[in-house]
Parts: C-alpha cells; structure tokens; sequence
C-alpha cells in the first residue's frame, strides 16, 4: 500500500464532517477517496460515501428526524419519489405538526400525535403495502384518505391499530362540533332559532341537508339526530360494504352518537 495512502488514512480518521441537513459525522475507516466510512452518532449509523461528498455536506443518515424534527427515511427498500405512500406520510406528519401556526392543526389536530413506529417511512409504508384499500379511488377517481378514528372513535394517535384507508364519503359522515354549537353549548346536530325559541335538528346527507324538524328542547332534537344520523351511518356502511375495510364497516354499524361528540 502507498505511502500516500497511509498518509491520508492517518490524516482522514476521526475527522469530523458537517452534513448540510444530519449533523456530523466522523470518518472511522479509509480505504480511497471513494470508499471512505462514517458513523453518526445522533442518532447512530453507519455508511460508506466518497470523500467528495463529506466535504459537501452531501453525506446523509436516514435515521436522523428531518421531516417536521420528527420523521426519519429510515433504512429500507421504500423509495420517497413520486410513491403514494409517502405523500400520506408526509401528509400525515403536517397535520400533527405542533409548531405549525394557524390553519387546522391548531384546532381539529392539535393534540394528534403520530405513534413512534410511525415517525420512520419504512414501517409506515410497509403497513400501506398490506392494507386492502391502499391506493383506492371513488367512482369520482378520488383517493381514499387515511383516516384514524373511525375504527376506534375519539382517537388522536395515528397508528397501525386506528387507522385505515376509506372514501371520502365514509369520511365526510363524521365531523367536528362547528364553532356556534360551542359557542351556545348545544349538541351536535342542534342548532336554536331565536325567532321561533325551538330548537331544529339536522344533518347533511350526500351533500344535502336533511332536516329533522324543529323541537322543543335541545335534548329531544338531539335525541331526533342521533337517530337519524346513526341509520344514516349504518346505510352508508351498508351501501360501500367490500369497498371499505371489515374493521371500517363493523366500526360503522356498531356506531353510536354521544352528546358529547
């Protein structure tokens, strides 16, 4: 071996490196200017790379949080560009950003976590491989959406166990108490009309409003919606049954409406 050679090793060892988006790395072996190794140390890994690339900074560990400081590549055989699975990931881990100001993560995600098996593409992805509906359109050629508290209601962890892929109509069934229901601390599905001092009942059906009529008090127009809303729900289940999940159509004929939700 050539003198130069071992004077390079000697001078590249335990020399320490800045990447542009992973932290630093140190060089532990030295073969040629195209076949050096480095680990990282937060967190650990180990790759080969050329010189070149750790003067640039173009050195990278896929284990290190670079999506939102929280999701990691990870090491696997899934691929970022252009898949499916990883714009639902990325999709995901924007949602539950908990430094994100304004817009919805402040109100309907703002205590949505991802789970941590999650927080690495590779798990997340192998999971969207296995599930049936992964990748599904409507008739309207619309994408089925991750969803994550419909199979278990009430929900706010995105993972393996919760979630699952259904249509935006299945989807739509299930909406946040709006802004005037808080305001007037009434049920979902009430709403008060001072003119007439009643209360009415209603609920939105393919798009459409469905109303239920007007009642006396809150409870019995909330009692007239919880009706309504939970056959609707069963109809609707009824009606994509082999075009959601087993777990998604059980969730959906065993669902009840609280006063609470």
């Amino acid at each position: 071996m050539s003198t130069y050679i071992n004077r390079k090793r000697l001078e590249m060892l335990g020399k320490e490196f800045t990447t542009n988006r992973y932290g630093t790395c140190v060089v532990i072996g030295y073969n040629n200017a195209l076949d050096a190794t480095v680990k990282f140390y937060n967190p650990e890994y180990v790759t080969k790379c050329r010189v070149g690339d750790l003067v640039r900074g173009e050195v990278c560990n896929p284990l290190f949080p670079i999506y939102y400081g929280r999701g990691c590549i990870g090491v696997g055989r899934f691929n970022t560009k252009n898949t499916k699975a990883y714009f639902v990931w990325r999709g995901m881990l924007e949602r539950t950003d908990s430094n994100k100001v304004g817009g919805r993560s402040l109100n309907a995600y703002k205590d949505v976590t991802v789970c941590e098996e999650w927080l690495n593409f590779q798990n997340f992805a192998e999971w969207c491989e296995r599930q049936d509906f992964f990748g599904a359109k409507d008739i309207n050629g619309e994408s089925y959406a991750l969803d994550k508290d419909i199979v278990v209601k009430g929900n706010r962890v995105y993972s393996p166990d919760t979630c699952s892929f259904v249509p935006r109509a299945i989807n739509s069934l299930f909406i946040s108490k709006p802004k005037y229901f808080l305001k007037y601390y009434l049920p979902i599905g009430v709403t008060f009309c001072k003119r007439t001092g009643k209360f009415s009942a209603k609920f939105n059906s393919k798009n459409k409003c469905v109303n239920l009529g007007r009642f006396n008090s809150s409870d019995e127009a909330f009692q007239a919606y919880k009706h309504a809303k939970e056959l609707h729900i069963k109809t609707e289940a009824r009606e994509w049954k082999g075009r959601i999940s087993v777990k998604v159509y059980e969730a959906l004929i065993k669902w009840e409406i609280s006063i609470d939700d």
